[in-house]
């Protein structure tokens, strides 16, 4: 594919973005602030030779101990030093309007001739409350678009796209056919696994996800079926569920790969089961946070007043955007 075909998909973004707003139905106003809204203390620890050289919140990272590392480069090998940082890299919007690109601030279509939104508080046929959202991917290279770090051999070059909206995949608008990418999930869907999750959710809330257990999402409820529905307790923590959920749909369908750990060094790996730790959610809409979390913390730590309160109750479902951040290991030469 030529190199104009690759940005072809980025100006059409742009197109989009100078338009009159008045041309949609607003879902969220504007797009986000890149200086202000990104925490950028986020990159740290930056680890490199084994060694942590910056300050180390909001946790500490240890992966890889080796100082030196070895990868091709065509096709000869060389020698390089291990670094570690995280990057934000993707956005993830959940939204209970369908087609409202909510990082954008665009509506695409009108709801209520697609249908498919989603509601909080509905009751369903156990009489539990629910929570349904869709979800849309962005190629998000912070770097390139601020044009910070080009020629750095660990960061992948891009430009803003949108990479993926569940408004088109039947499987995540029915819990029944999520079943198909994920026929595990009957294994997991039963109060035993439930309950083995528990340290999971403490895990997360007061350090780290726990990797082993990949079918928990710690007090965000259960990942299983990988769709878009959340049975967590709060409207915000239901929205990070639906996220992490998305995410973990990524990976299952290798849209998503591994970036952390010694596989990492020379390139990114397949890895469709997910690794949680790998991961921080940043929220940006509708209010942002300075805070960045892992996989299945509670909200109570990190939600408060970032919705917006609506009187309405037809408006009470907000919708959220996520700044994804991702740990990276690599081998810089």
């Amino acid at each position: 594919m030529s190199r104009g075909k690759r940005l072809l998909p980025g100006f059409l973004l742009l197109a989009v973005l100078i338009l009159p707003s008045q041309a949609y139905s607003a879902c969220s106003e504007g797009f986000i602030d890149m200086i202000n809204d990104i925490n950028w203390t986020g990159v740290y620890p930056i680890r490199m030779g084994a060694q942590t050289i910056s300050p180390s919140f909001p946790e500490d990272e240890s992966l890889v101990n080796e100082i030196l590392c070895k990868c091709k480069d065509g096709d000869e090998e060389r020698i390089g030093i291990t670094i570690g940082y995280r990057s934000p890299a993707r956005m993830i919007d959940v939204v209970k309007d369908p087609f409202c690109l909510n990082a954008l601030g665009i509506e695409l279509q009108d709801h209520d001739i697609w249908g498919g939104g989603g509601t909080l508080g509905q009751q369903g046929k156990g009489g539990d409350n629910s929570y349904f959202g869709q979800a849309h991917l962005y190629i998000f290279p912070v770097w390139y678009i601020l044009e910070i770090m080009t020629d750095f051999v660990c960061e992948s070059p891009g430009s803003l796209d949108i990479g993926y909206l569940t408004e088109f995949d039947v499987l995540w608008n029915d819990d029944m056919m999520a079943n198909i990418l994920s026929p595990e999930s009957m294994l997991f869907q039963n109060p035993i696994a439930h309950f083995s999750c528990i340290p999971d959710s403490i895990a997360s809330s007061a350090g780290y996800p726990m990797d082993t257990l990949f079918w928990c999402n710690g007090a965000w409820g259960g990942v299983y079926p990988i769709g878009g529905t959340s049975q967590a307790s709060t409207q915000i923590e239901a929205s990070a569920g639906v996220a992490s959920k998305f995410l973990y749909k990524l990976h299952r369908e290798l849209i998503a790969w591994g970036t952390k750990g010694e596989a990492a060094l020379c390139g990114k790996y397949v890895l469709p089961v997910w690794q949680k730790s790998q991961y921080r959610f940043q929220i940006l809409k509708p209010n942002a946070g300075d805070m960045l979390f892992p996989v299945g913390r509670t909200s109570l730590i990190w939600g408060m007043g970032k919705s917006s309160v609506s009187p309405d109750p037809d408006q009470a479902a907000d919708n959220y955007t996520y700044l994804l951040w991702r740990y990276r290991d690599c081998c810089a030469f």
